[in-house]
């Protein structure tokens, strides 16, 4: 979507597809995609109409993709809502609806909260989670939330909006069950894409011989005293060397997961690590005897 944006609007074509993929992997993928189809539609109008016949031969894709979709809920109208009722009964419940919303929203702004990706939780299943961890680097949040601030302050640009359409949307469709990471984990692309806006930015703060800000002006002098050697060093060197620690982080964590992951938990039931104790041992115990 974003090369149709900046590059030729005949990426509109497979931006299409891409977003008929997701809508039909995973249910969450319906809202999520609709959402998202909805605001950046409203978000980048003016473009739509200068580019009115693409546009037009877009929707009429779009109607062909979504074809399938609407053939089925015609034969099968209550599946959707039975679907829903069975992961989350309160949809179906005799509350009122605001209370039912209320619900809902409260699950989407926990699905958006810094605390639930970026520190150690206890609410997902066990086989979800890797202890002591957040299901995000918690060294990645203020590089995410320097990116969060840049799009804002370039919130004009439609590339820009785009991404934080992503953001915020990226918690819609789970938030009508409940946040889960396996419901959410499309949070993972916005934060990626903030995260290296914010890294970009950093650097680009410590490369610059002037900053209009004072307090960056001040960081990057005392960066540059402490590391005299940074400015020695080419654009390339210093993404190369990022890149190099990202990756070791990685390895570090994958050596920690395969190391101890095997004892973090020990609960087995069905929403624990599900592989039953019994069977488990039994096959221990075969593995053990030859």
């Amino acid at each position: 979507y974003l090369m149709y944006l900046n590059r030729d609007p005949k990426y509109l074509y497979p931006s299409l597809v891409f977003g008929a993929l997701v809508f039909y992997t995973y249910s969450p993928g319906e809202l999520l995609i609709g959402l998202t189809g909805v605001f950046l539609l409203i978000s980048d109008l003016p473009y739509h109409i200068r580019n009115r016949k693409i546009a037009l031969r877009g929707l009429m894709l779009l109607a062909l993709l979504a074809l399938p979709y609407l053939v089925y809920i015609f034969n099968h109208p209550d599946v959707t809502l039975q679907h829903l009722s069975t992961r989350a009964a309160y949809w179906k419940a005799d509350i009122p609806l605001i209370e039912k919303l209320g619900k809902y929203f409260s699950e989407y702004l926990y699905g958006l909260s810094p605390a639930y990706w970026f520190v150690p939780n206890h609410k997902d299943l066990d086989r979800h989670l890797m202890r002591g961890y957040g299901h995000i680097g918690w060294w990645m949040l203020p590089l995410v939330l320097g990116g969060l601030l840049s799009a804002l302050r370039k919130f004009k640009s439609p590339s820009y909006r785009a991404v934080l359409i992503t953001l915020v949307v990226a918690p819609s469709g789970a938030a009508l069950v409940g946040i889960g990471v396996t419901r959410a984990l499309v949070m993972v692309v916005p934060a990626t894409i903030l995260g290296s806006i914010g890294l970009s930015y950093l650097l680009g703060i410590l490369e610059k011989t002037g900053c209009e800000n004072n307090f960056l002006e001040r960081l990057r002098l005392w960066i540059a005293e402490k590391l005299p050697i940074w400015h020695g060093l080419s654009r390339k060197i210093i993404s190369l060397g990022v890149f190099v620690l990202f990756a070791l982080l990685n390895l570090s964590q994958l050596h920690t997961a395969l190391e101890k992951g095997p004892t973090w938990y020990t609960y087995y039931p069905l929403y624990g690590m599900q592989w039953g104790a019994s069977p488990l041992f039994g096959r221990i115990d075969s593995y053990l005897h030859e």
